[in-house]
């Protein structure tokens, strides 16, 4: 069974296939030599819970973030939905776009496998260049397949607001702990539960718990 540092120091190393070493000294206010003492064969200090902490409030990740196990997919998807990328650090390498895997009669899910480059985004959907803005404060996942349980369809870009305040009314795009994606119109909150209407005029209840990304859907664009 893996300590408290082992899962740390996993954690830990994951998000350095995310983000530069130097840059995450930055970001949690930590010197570069005393990051790099815990890192390496013959690290010579373990993770303990003030650096962890500050792992967990420099990326914006919930409380005891860091003192649970997660795999790189899941660490991935944590920065890319928590993570706000300051003008001035220009050298994270999150991915510039999440693609959502559509099957027919199946739960729309985050596809790992597939990575795109803002280049090719741009390549493909040319009339987003008419409104380079929407880049700096949208959030984007493209389509990728037709399921039954989206009214999305393939090949379609979704941008979704970095700006987390959502109204009632306001369509949402969801995904939960175990990846799974839903979009639906927001609906109310009461007692720590999120009320949504999907697609196909269902009610829907999550908990806050079981949410992991949530935001108001800002445009929807087609390919060229």
């Amino acid at each position: 069974m893996k300590s408290i540092y082992d899962v740390r120091l996993e954690n830990l190393k994951h998000i350095l296939n995310f983000i530069k070493r130097k840059d995450l000294s930055t970001i949690i206010d930590t010197e570069y030599n005393l990051l790099n003492q815990y890192l390496g064969a013959n690290a010579k200090k373990k993770i303990g819970p003030k650096i962890a902490a500050k792992i967990n409030t420099g990326l914006n990740l919930p409380e005891n973030w860091m003192d649970t196990p997660h795999t790189l997919n899941q660490v991935k998807l944590a920065l890319n939905s928590q993570l706000e990328i300051e003008d001035e650090i220009d050298s994270f390498n999150l991915l510039d776009i999440l693609t959502i895997k559509a099957q027919k009669n199946s739960n729309l899910r985050i596809d790992f496998s597939v990575e795109y480059t803002l280049e090719d985004i741009l390549k493909k959907y040319s009339k987003i260049r008419h409104a380079e803005y929407l880049l700096k404060t949208s959030k984007l996942f493209l389509i990728e397949g037709n399921s039954t349980k989206s009214f999305y369809r393939n090949g379609q870009l979704i941008g979704c607001s970095k700006i987390s305040d959502i109204k009632p009314g306001a369509d949402v795009l969801i995904i939960l702990q175990n990846g799974d994606v839903a979009f639906s119109e927001f609906l109310y909150e009461r007692f720590d539960y999120l009320n949504f209407m999907n697609g196909l005029k269902e009610r829907e209840i999550f908990s806050k718990q079981e949410i992991q990304y949530i935001a108001p859907i800002d445009f929807v664009m087609m390919p060229n």
